[in-house]
């Protein structure tokens, strides 16, 4: 009797099961779908490469909203166009049908992907040609109106290749819909503890009364090597920068050392002043969410929020928002910090974003500097904190070492040419002496101003990559010139527990001083 009704359950199963795989055969064949899923697919995707615990429900309506309205309005748009263009070439209206979805999908995956398509087709040495939007979209045009030529005049009705597309994007938005699932059960191991350092955090006046409130202008200086670095490896000494710095008042750590390679770790470890989380996977690659946590410790830093708890007015001349504060410009090599503008730029706007990158970087430097020079005469007495993020002297390289620009440098094929990154830094130097000047002439009071690189040249090889992308500048004013806390070897994670110790006379004190540490979640 056990087995008997146990074949029956089995049998029953197995009924069930033919008779819902024959109703989704009949579904993918008989209807048009695709062109419609394409959109959510999009957005489910974009749900697990962003990460669900930091998606706003409206972004992700808004998108959606979107991506219907694209398909919408293409697909009959568009049958509308080839029922008038191929007449003659199309027996039925099921087959008009299926050939304008063939050619919306087509369209749609090339716009909302275009990230994507761009970026991998690049990796491919030969294609390097089509580097240039312009060449890369001239290139996709031609396919493009090709593969409609051929779709039109053909014959075939498509109708396997239809229900095949159909097929496709159900399973796609299943694995997505598993992969959201999979993916929130999995962040509960650690969002708790993230929960409770960025957002959680309400910030502290740890300023004793106003007498202790000196302004704070932060100056960081992407891909800016130390002294060590320089020496050893481009056989230059940037002693009259040092020099300079130390006649003004600075303490120089002439051998200062990143904590990280890369500026998505270096800010929010030191925002936060302590070691970043370990979002890293076994084969040592770090997971998308890994750096959109690093964006909302950068937005929620401990830092921005103590600084704003003792009153200080608060501005952000960075490529990150800060606090409630949108970034001063924008930089494609920055992920936007809200899921829809994530997912913009994964899309054909892309292109927008990427000209932006390449063609205001030194511009945006030199309007940056000139705002932070006029800050000291606006404020007066009242205590303000600036957090400017220059893109130079990273790369792509601009001014030779008097500041000419000079055309031709900023190609990605550049990058990696250590005397044109030379000739910027040296530069930079010079604006940064104008800048410092301004600040310690026109400030009404003696302000503390940190000046430091976030990592070093990243493009050497073998020992001499680590030597340099670690090696960083680091100098600190601090109106008491009380430098006994801080060390000559000091690393971002601390510049602000030695900042606020020496100034606010808090006792945070200094964490060792090390190299790609990372901390477990609840640590």
């Amino acid at each position: 009797m056990v087995q008997t009704g146990s074949l029956c359950y089995f049998y029953d199963f197995s009924a069930i099961f033919v008779a819902m795989s024959e109703r989704l055969k009949k579904i993918t064949g008989e209807y048009i779908l695709h062109p419609f899923l394409i959109g959510l697919y999009f957005v489910l995707y974009g749900i697990n490469q962003y990460e669900t615990l930091f998606i706003e429900a409206k972004d992700v309506l808004i998108l959606l909203a979107m991506t219907t309205l694209l398909s919408v309005v293409f697909f009959f748009g568009f049958r509308m166009i080839f029922a008038l263009l191929f007449r003659s070439n199309l027996n039925t209206k099921k087959i008009l049908f299926i050939k304008t979805a063939i050619f919306t999908s087509t369209l749609l995956a090339f716009i909302l992907f275009y990230f994507h398509f761009y970026y991998n087709i690049l990796k491919i040495d030969f294609l390097n040609i089509l580097r240039q939007h312009k060449h890369f979209l001239a290139l996709f045009l031609i396919l493009f109106f090709a593969w409609c030529a051929y779709l039109f005049k053909s014959k075939k009705t498509y109708t396997v290749f239809n229900q095949y597309l159909n097929t496709l994007f159900l399973l796609l938005l299943l694995f997505e819909s598993i992969k959201i699932g999979w993916n929130y059960y999995q962040t509960q191991q650690w969002y708790p503890a993230i929960q409770e350092e960025y957002m959680t955090y309400t910030g502290q006046n740890l300023a004793s009364d106003d007498a202790t409130k000196p302004s704070v202008y932060h100056i960081l200086l992407d891909a800016y090597t130390g002294f060590d670095g320089l020496k050893k490896h481009w056989n230059y000494d940037n002693a009259d920068f040092k020099n300079y710095l130390e006649e003004k008042g600075f303490y120089v750590a002439e051998h200062a050392q990143g904590n990280y390679a890369h500026t998505r770790q270096v800010v929010p470890s030191m925002m936060n002043r302590d070691y970043f989380w370990d979002f890293e996977n076994p084969d040592g690659r770090e997971t998308a969410p890994a750096y959109l946590i690093a964006l909302t410790g950068i937005r929620h830093a401990r830092t921005f929020k103590d600084f704003e708890a003792m009153g200080y007015e608060m501005i952000n001349l960075s490529i990150f928002d800060m606090l409630e504060q949108a970034p001063r410009y924008e930089y494609s090599g920055i992920p936007e910090t809200s899921f829809l503008g994530f997912m913009l730029r994964k899309t054909v706007a892309d292109v927008y974003f990427t000209k932006k990158r390449l063609w205001t970087h030194h511009e945006a430097a030199l309007e940056i500097l000139e705002e932070v020079k006029q800050i000291p005469a606006r404020i007066g007495n009242r205590p303000v904190y600036v957090y400017a993020h220059l893109m130079i002297p990273h790369y792509p390289y601009y001014f030779d070492r008097e500041g000419e620009l000079q055309k031709g440098r900023e190609g990605e094929k550049n990058w990696s040419n250590k005397t044109h990154y030379l000739d910027q830094l040296i530069y930079t130097n010079e604006l940064l002496k104008d800048a410092i000047d301004h600040i310690l002439v026109t400030s009404a009071t003696p302000p503390v101003i940190i000046v430091h690189g976030d990592h070093g040249f990243r493009f050497l090889e073998g020992e001499a990559k680590d030597e340099a992308g670690y090696s960083i500048l680091a100098a600190f004013h601090f109106p008491e010139k009380n430098y006994a806390i801080l060390r000559d070897s000091i690393s971002p994670v601390n510049f602000y527990r030695a900042t606020l110790d020496a100034c606010f006379d808090t006792n945070m004190g200094l964490l060792p001083d090390e190299r790609e540490r990372y901390r477990k979640a609840g640590e």
